[in-house]
């Protein structure tokens, strides 16, 4: 694997250039650069070099995402899915989800704030399950103030969100050995209109 892994692993297109691409490249040369002991300690070490030096929105939305990709990858969860719209859901955009057999899609919903935005992950996690029942949905955060919005989903009518966490928590670490646990498979051919596969080099 080369500095262009990001691009190897088809989170951009090979001929994509950003100033965050090279800041992350920078701090993370090769996917397996640093020691891998568990999802929490990665993801936090990864933010705390990260967040720093992105100052920009949306970059700090997107390096969020890539450190989402990049922690199933060093879990050896693949191949999965980055930025998808479904043929049949209208107005919503998920931004990872794994395909397995047992449940169809599970999806990571990322958010580096909430705000009111988690509102929008559980209006589109409902939109998920009226046409895959047995989807599951996640809202991966690294908001301090998750557990309120924890304990509205808890106390809510549980049909959209399942959980929601910080992926430098004990919870994530869960979640990800949950996911091992499942076949992970591509998805059918033809229900996304919009899509990135994602997958182990």
């Amino acid at each position: 694997m080369t500095q262009s892994y990001i691009s190897d692993l088809g989170l951009v297109s090979s001929d994509y250039k950003s100033p965050l691409i090279n800041t992350i490249t920078k701090i993370q040369p090769t996917l397996d650069h640093f020691p891998y002991k568990s999802a929490s300690i990665y993801t936090e070490k990864m933010w705390k070099l990260l967040s720093p030096v992105i100052s920009d929105n949306r970059a700090r939305g997107s390096a969020f995402e890539f450190l989402i990709a990049f922690t199933l990858l060093r879990e050896n969860i693949s191949p999965f899915y980055y930025q998808v719209a479904f043929n049949n859901i209208a107005w919503a955009e998920y931004d990872i989800l794994i395909y397995t057999e047992e449940n169809g899609p599970i999806v990571l919903s990322c958010k580096t704030s909430l705000r009111e935005r988690w509102k929008q992950a559980e209006f589109e996690a409902q939109l998920l399950r009226k046409d895959y029942p047995k989807s599951r949905s996640f809202l991966i955060t690294m908001d301090p103030n998750e557990t309120s919005v924890a304990s509205k989903i808890k106390n809510g009518p549980k049909t959209g969100l399942e959980n929601v966490m910080r992926p430098n928590q004990p919870a994530f670490d869960r979640i990800m050995e949950e996911l091992r646990n499942y076949t992970v498979i591509q998805a059918p051919i033809g229900i996304f209109s919009k899509s990135t596969l994602v997958e182990q080099v």
